[in-house]
């Protein structure tokens, strides 16, 4: 379990919470500014780190799974958290 967590990425995750919005890669790469490759690899590796399918590619777009669903909850905490960090930090700038 703590291996995974040193392997998690804030950048995957980050990219899982807009692909969880969007539901397409190219809207993903839009947002982020980003390539529709890296987007997808970004998806593919947070999917290979937990070992879930997180969502199903089609030609329509990006189609969430019920892991996906259930990851959810705590990805959002883990942004709100990222953003507190940046938030305080930006506080403490001297």
């Amino acid at each position: 379990m703590d291996e995974m967590l040193n392997r998690l990425d804030w950048d995957d995750v980050h990219t899982f919470l807009v692909a969880m919005r969007s539901r397409s890669l190219p809207q993903v790469a839009d947002e982020l500014g980003i390539s529709h490759l890296t987007a997808g690899r970004r998806v593919t590796a947070m999917e290979e780190r937990l070992r879930l399918r997180l969502f199903h590619r089609r030609p329509d777009g990006l189609h969430r799974t019920p892991e996906a669903d259930a990851l959810l909850p705590h990805a959002e905490a883990v942004e709100r958290s990222m953003r507190a960090l940046e938030r305080q930090s930006q506080a403490l700038d001297p």
